[in-house]
């Protein structure tokens, strides 16, 4: 197995190699780290190029959908203006938050970036451990 592994590892599409040796693809290229064998640059340019051949097809079949055409807004009033100018009620909210911010003491500070961290990873992942990672 090692010398098939050995022999056809630069060459060959993992998924097509795991299959020949009859183990997992996780298994395989853990094996094949271990060994230190590299795949052969020429290979990956090749298959790269062909991913992005057939990428292209499917994109040109589909019309890129999702994409935006030529002149088209996502959303046109929200959209940033030259000249735009925030009033003088916004400036003073947006500095009295700064001032907040800059108030606080560096641990309170601290705990309030890892409480908003710990709210976003809740919302994320549906846990509720109370550890970040």
């Amino acid at each position: 197995m090692l010398d098939y592994l050995r022999q056809h590892f630069a060459t060959t599409l993992n998924e097509e190699l795991a299959s020949c040796i009859g183990v997992s693809q996780r298994t395989m290229s853990r094996k094949a780290r271990e060994l230190g064998l590299k795949k052969n640059p020429e290979f990956l340019d090749a298959v790269l190029g062909e991913h992005r051949k057939m990428a292209h097809v499917a994109h040109k079949r589909k019309g890129y959908p999702g994409s935006f055409k030529k002149g088209q807004h996502a959303n046109p009033a929200g959209e940033y203006k030259t000249g735009h100018r925030i009033t003088d009620e916004q400036a003073a909210k947006k500095r009295e938050g700064m001032r907040r911010w800059y108030r606080l003491h560096p641990a309170e500070a601290k705990a309030k970036a890892m409480k908003g961290w710990e709210t976003r990873r809740k919302n994320i992942t549906g846990t509720g451990t109370g550890m970040l990672f």
